[in-house]
């Protein structure tokens, strides 16, 4: 039976059982690989060894992210559409860069843009515009569709300070082959609506999991697709009440102050907006947008809400988040255990510091808790890119062998995850790098690179002591450092250094 349902509760671990429980129950082909739309790759990995525990095996699924299944429902959809989409960020990059000095000169709305660029020899300040409008137009078509469709209709949004994006947007779709993402969407909503999708052109089922916000065209996507195939939707909610309009304290302030402004009486008592969790109100902002979002559809909720969170600090500051209380944490025993660990805060003077508190925190819990192993721990960092390289450093060179710690590092960007990549990218940019010594033998670390000069990785100590005896420091050449605002002297350059060596 098809249609739209969410399950929501507050421990993610449920919601996996849940997932679990009801992949084991479907039947169907075999074959068939179940489809899981997940955000992160970490997230994958979890919920993988999550049915694998409650399943005994993890096998045949398919993790895709929200865009890239939107992508094959729209190819499943409308067949006729290009597999390259001509609206992405980088193309818009270069074609608004191109755009820009024309539109300037005949568009009296781009006077702000004139003022901006008008000292800009290079070009570096129009790229770095045109790098911050691509990424906006971007974000409009997935957050603002319908200013999106306005700009394409020449019809008015009353953004009249904005009113150069829409002369842009226009001459931007004039230049680019296709359609753009907005439409696009819109067009397999009404397909998706009016039916008539090829047999085996979409999975049956489809689960969404641990998502904690979708815009609005993705959701209406899902929804849309209910009337095809099953759709489950597990949501990670932190509040089993309804909490999509309390507010911050700052937030009331704001909304308050335009009242006092524009009204020549000022009211006996300010409006009282409910906070219900200070922690919540403050920073589950775009939680609550999602939850204002999700209760203008009607479809089934099935909730699973646990009570029995323990009571350490952390948990009882989870409970007030789940009944929307907000006060100092309330205790059995009156106050937390002087052991209590369940929330700590650390504050470390760099990234690779971080790491080693961390590497020996873990290393104390899996001591002091025979019941625990690796595969339970996730730590979670908002730039994995940053803290990779220490991670490596840390947990993989361990000063003694007995305090290993397995570990797998996820999410990390394409560069990071393919050093010839990563060299090639280098390689682009070199003409604005200082030519230091340690980024060029860095180079050399890549086997692709080695070979390409008929280098083995034997030869890599001699090259580093050839480059320390002939002191090479940074720089081409003397006149190379005079780009840098420095006196053109020779002195700890590669030419000097190659010069010594010869």
């Amino acid at each position: 039976m098809y249609g739209f349902s969410m399950i929501t509760g507050n421990r993610l671990e449920r919601l996996a059982r849940i997932l679990a429980m009801r992949t084991q129950g479907h039947s169907g082909d075999p074959f068939t690989p179940e489809t899981i739309v997940i955000q992160s790759r970490g997230m994958e990995r979890w919920l993988a060894l999550e049915i694998a525990r409650h399943l005994g095996v993890a096998a045949n699924l398919h993790f895709p992210f929200p865009e890239a299944f939107i992508r094959m429902v729209i190819k499943a959809v409308l067949p006729e559409v290009p597999e390259e989409e001509p609206y992405q960020r980088d193309v818009m990059l270069f074609a608004i860069f191109t755009l820009l000095p024309a539109c300037m000169e005949k568009e009296a709305a781009f006077a702000p843009l004139r003022g901006y660029l008008r000292q800009d020899g290079k070009g570096e300040k129009r790229l770095q515009l045109a790098q911050r409008i691509a990424y906006l137009f971007d974000q409009y078509q997935i957050f603002r569709p319908d200013m999106i469709f306005a700009w394409d209709d020449d019809r008015p949004t009353g953004e009249g300070h904005h009113r150069w994006q829409a002369v842009l947007w226009r001459e931007l779709t004039r230049r680019l082959p296709g359609i753009h993402r907005a439409r696009l969407w819109q067009q397999t909503i009404e397909a998706l609506q009016r039916g008539g999708l090829p047999e085996g052109a979409l999975p049956r089922r489809l689960s969404i999991f641990g998502i904690s916000y979708l815009p609005p065209f993705h959701l209406q996507v899902f929804l849309s697709l209910a009337s095809v195939m099953e759709v489950t939707f597990y949501q990670l909610n932190p509040c089993r009440e309804y909490w999509a309009d309390i507010v911050s304290r700052g937030e009331e302030k704001r909304l308050q102050r335009p009242w006092r402004e524009s009204s020549h009486q000022v009211p006996s008592t300010d409006f009282h907006m409910e906070e219900g969790n200070r922690l919540l109100a403050s920073m589950g902002r775009q939680g609550r947008a999602f939850h204002r979002l999700v209760g203008d559809f009607d479809f089934q909720v099935q909730e699973d809400f646990s009570d029995g969170l323990g009571d350490s600090l952390l948990a009882r500051i989870q409970a007030d988040i789940l009944n929307l209380r907000s006060g100092p944490p309330e205790f059995d025993a009156g106050g937390p255990d002087d052991g209590d660990r369940s929330l700590q805060i650390h504050a470390c003077h760099s990234p690779m510091r971080e790491i080693e508190v961390l590497y020996d925190h873990v290393l104390d819990f899996l001591n002091n808790d025979p019941d625990l192993h690796p595969r339970d721990m996730l730590v979670l960092t908002p730039d994995i890119d940053t803290y990779a390289p220490y991670i490596q450093a840390v947990f993989g060179a361990p000063e003694d062998e007995a305090h290993r710690i397995p570990f797998s590092i996820a999410d990390r960007g394409p560069l990071q995850n393919h050093p010839v990549m990563e060299a090639f990218a280098y390689l682009l940019a070199i003409n604005q790098s200082r030519f230091a010594a340690s980024e060029l033998t860095a180079l050399l670390e890549v086997p692709a690179v080695r070979e390409a000069f008929d280098l083995s990785e034997d030869d890599l100590p001699l090259i580093d002591q050839w480059i320390a005896a002939t002191r090479i420091r940074w720089g081409l050449d003397a006149q190379s450092k005079s780009r840098w605002g420095l006196p053109p002297r020779e002195e700890n350059t590669w030419q000097a250094g190659l010069d010594r060596l010869v």
